[in-house]
């Protein structure tokens, strides 16, 4: 009898310490995936810039009118694009056409206003993917380490990818 009392405590223990470090993984799993939707969040406050860019435009030339097009194209690529790699490419081009736009000579007040909006936004995306970054390093940490790796083994906790965007260009 003392020794099936030691039994049961002994899984008991074992299921509370399983429980624990589950959790622990589960959080910070949860925390990743609230760190990408802002990065989300803060790369549609940048989409919003291209009909403005459009209405600016218009009458300007047919290379900047084709740098706006590819802006299209490539929100439609990261919009479709499943992970983070892949968005974080897509975005590195968007980010790219934008810097051209924004490199012409266009003077205009609402053109200097517009380029002002994005810079912040683009400050605001950044912070949002190195936030997102550093979740991802303690997850996949977690993942590698004793006694949360075998938890996570057993349970398929995958390492998540980073979201690998220039974040000087």
């Amino acid at each position: 009898m003392n020794l099936f009392m030691i039994f049961i405590a002994s899984g008991g223990v074992t299921g509370l310490i399983f429980i624990f470090y589950y959790n622990r993984l589960a959080r910070s799993k949860v925390a990743v995936q609230e760190a990408y939707s802002g990065i989300k969040v803060q790369l549609e406050k940048r989409y919003e810039v291209i009909p403005k860019l459009e209405s600016l435009m218009r009458e300007d030339s047919d290379h900047e009118l084709n740098l706006i097009k590819s802006l299209g194209k490539w929100k439609s690529k990261s919009e479709n694009s499943s992970g983070a790699p892949g968005r974080a490419s897509a975005e590195q081009q968007f980010s790219n056409a934008l810097q051209q736009i924004f490199s012409s000579e266009n003077n205009s007040d609402q053109f200097r206003e517009l380029r002002i909006s994005i810079e912040k936004t683009e400050k605001e995306i950044e912070m949002a993917v190195r936030y997102y970054n550093a979740l991802v390093r303690e997850f996949n940490t977690k993942c590698e380490v004793v006694p949360t790796a075998l938890v996570a083994a057993l349970l398929r906790f995958r390492k998540m990818e980073y979201f690998e965007k220039d974040l000087q260009a």
